[in-house]
């Protein structure tokens, strides 16, 4: 067999539900020279063999121990041999023609490292939930002048959120992982940490149309503990500001760079973490292995006190937004209840109108 031009990585965990609609939206793609990697994160459900009874021989099965999708994808773009990698996450769906746009396109400029494109949303049964252009995730409504706009590089646009959202949206040479690193072990926001390096050191291009179908359901690892994902955006945004001369790179004047940084900076809850991890770790110019022990590290009592602080402001929001929807429901019941109220005395009122008028015309 030829070596593919393309190497699509599945990282892969009880997904059973998904992964044939997975793997079809890749073997019906436009462009047909490429290889599918599926790596099974050690799923305990029956995703591996619906994977193996794939008749391809495009599609490829390896199995490790459970260690986290970053792993799996690491695992696979070691295993492939394709000269461009792209990535599908084992629930979410390629557009017919994503490979063959993403190709053209990272083609069309020799210094272009990787593409991405806007996004569908869809739900667990396939049917779309809004659509993305890539700006409305963006926290400059109105803030553009203040904050980073389009006009910005993008790694400064991305400080403002990850609008890029998740690893499937990831077109890129095989090089890239040689020159800026592959995904770190964080369990929530690899991808987003390996964005914002790209991003900076690298050159990316956003197509602009929706070429990946990102899948919402109740699985969704974003939604396991909320807290720990706004703690672990934190961490990565300090880090990137902590490891990256972003000021040199943004081409403006510092004070102009950290004005828009103040106002477009968003971390889900987290600017104080931010904030004190730069603190603390400028005093101490800590390595890249301390700073990684405040995620491995469950007793650590910095850790423990900002996910204490987020959990509260999270359950603090969850009991307004009851108050607000309780406040809501009571309103509505109150206006159905005067305008039947409003109706029975137009009724009273009309009938007793009516008994009058017949009187008189007697």
């Amino acid at each position: 067999m030829a070596i593919p031009l393309i190497s699509v990585i599945v990282p892969l965990y009880n997904h059973a539900q998904y992964i044939e609609a997975t793997i079809a939206s890749v073997r019906s793609q436009t462009h047909k020279n490429f290889e599918l990697v599926v790596v099974d994160d050690g799923s305990t459900d029956t995703s591996p063999q619906l994977v193996k009874s794939v008749d391809d021989p495009r599609v490829f099965y390896v199995y490790q121990e459970n260690q986290g999708a970053h792993a799996a994808i690491n695992n696979g773009i070691a295993l492939s041999h394709g000269d461009y990698i792209s990535i599908l996450n084992s629930d979410d769906l390629y557009a017919p023609d994503r490979l063959e746009t993403c190709l053209k396109t990272i083609n069309t400029d020799e210094r272009i490292d990787a593409v991405f494109s806007f996004i569908d949303y869809i739900d667990e049964s396939g049917l779309l939930l809004k659509s993305s252009d890539g700006t409305d995730e963006r926290w400059k409504s109105g803030w553009s002048k203040y904050s980073f706009s389009e006009d910005h590089p993008l790694y400064l646009q991305l400080l403002q959120g990850n609008f890029l959202k998740t690893t499937s949206n990831l077109f890129c040479k095989r090089s890239v992982f040689s020159r800026f690193g592959v995904f770190r072990n964080l369990r929530y926001c690899h991808d987003y940490d390996f964005f914002l390096r790209l991003a900076f050191a690298g050159k990316a291009e956003l197509i602009h149309r929706q070429l990946l179908q990102y899948r919402v359901h109740g699985g969704n690892t974003l939604k396991e503990d909320s807290a720990l994902v706004d703690f672990e955006c934190a961490w990565v945004i300090a880090d990137f500001l902590f490891s990256h001369d972003i000021l040199n790179g943004a081409g403006e004047s510092d004070t102009a760079t950290i004005t828009q940084l103040f106002n477009g900076v968003h971390v889900h809850n987290g600017e104080r973490i931010v904030m004190a991890l730069l603190y603390w770790w400028g005093l101490r110019e800590c390595s890249g292995e301390s700073r990684m022990e405040l995620l491995t590290d469950a007793d650590h009592p910095f850790r423990r006190d900002a996910l204490l602080y987020l959990r509260n402001y999270l359950d603090g929001w969850s009991a307004r937004e009851k108050i607000y929807n309780d406040w809501h429901h009571l309103h509505e019941e109150s206006r159905a209840v005067q305008q039947r109220l409003a109706a029975i005395e137009s009724s009273i009122g009309y009938r007793f109108y009516t008994a009058v008028k017949r009187i008189f015309n007697r």
